[in-house]
């Protein structure tokens, strides 16, 4: 059976758990698992399944409430009845545990059980508000509009690469504008007549004439997209806002682009860039082209 990698590292919340019984200090607890949490911790979640139907498993105590379950590990789960496991993000689980009619969380219940309440969840929760550790997992059009938001997202994302944040950024991307610093390319009768107009405002002393003047071509104008290098590698430049460009964006054209379409540009180069790279030259966030149909994918769904 191939290992849960995302379990790796619970073995902590074991021994906060054993030190809290031993202490009643539950501070050590609520930090060990929220630090899993910030690295991509999972719980092993037991769940029923009837037909298409999914539903969590619950424990119902004495006093008539009722939990739901958590394992650290499957040596734990295996502990008590048997039931089928779902590997669930830490964070997914606390939040979904608060929009539940259940109390809390049991973790372990089979064994050296820790109840965590909503309250403590709660706590868990609100003492990383302020950090900035998680792309947010909900977002509005409006937000999805501001270029901020987006190098936020990614600047977390460079910051915590979890697979959680991936996740949550790639499917946010997919919903987004990007900016593409491109070359004009006209066809010779255009390039030729604009030619000409330079050349006139120069023989007239008069170059700034140029600022604001309209230029319509007669034929079709091509927009190639520039190309970045290094060493042998090639990466596809795509920008939050026309403004991150600086000044390397003052000899393009700045076109706004669906990330959506910049990826099929980016995999149809003839260059065969490995990657598209965006904010190349103030905070690099580089997209391989091996996650080019995992977005699709997010985007379908």
């Amino acid at each position: 059976m191939e290992e849960n990698m995302n379990l790796k590292g619970n073995e902590r919340i074991e021994e906060a758990a054993e030190y809290f019984r031993e202490t009643g200090n539950m501070n050590r607890l609520l930090e060990t698992i929220r630090d899993r949490m910030r690295h991509d911790g999972h719980f092993l979640i037991p769940v029923q399944v009837e037909g298409e139907d999914v539903s969590l498993r619950t424990i119902m105590k004495e006093d008539g409430t009722m939990w739901l379950c958590a394992f650290t590990s499957d040596i734990e789960a295996k502990k008590g009845p048997e039931s089928r496991l779902v590997s669930v993000f830490m964070e997914n689980c606390l939040k979904d545990c608060l929009e539940s009619n259940a109390e809390g969380i049991i973790i372990n219940p089979w064994n050296q059980s820790i109840h965590l309440s909503k309250a403590l969840i709660n706590a868990v929760l609100a003492a990383d508000e302020g950090e900035e550790y998680a792309v947010p997992d909900t977002w509005t059009e409006e937000m999805l509009n501001d270029s901020a938001f987006l190098k936020k997202c990614l600047g977390i994302c460079k910051k915590y690469r979890t697979q959680l944040n991936y996740i949550r950024l790639m499917r946010i991307l997919s919903q987004c504008t990007v900016w593409v610093p491109c070359n004009a390319v006209m066809e010779k009768e255009d390039e030729e007549a604009f030619a000409r107009m330079i050349e006139e405002a120069m023989e007239k002393g008069d170059p700034d004439s140029m600022i604001g003047r309209e230029f319509v071509t007669k034929g079709i104008t091509r927009m190639i997209p520039d190309i970045l290098q290094s060493g042998e590698n090639f990466y596809f430049p795509a920008f939050t806002s026309a403004e991150e460009m600086g000044e390397y964006g003052e000899h393009f054209s700045k076109v706004a682009h669906d990330f959506m379409n910049v990826l099929n540009i980016a995999e149809n180069n003839e260059q065969k860039p490995c990657a598209i790279v965006i904010n190349a030259f103030s905070e690099p966030f580089e997209i391989p082209k091996e996650l080019f149909d995992v977005i699709r994918s997010l985007a379908a769904n």
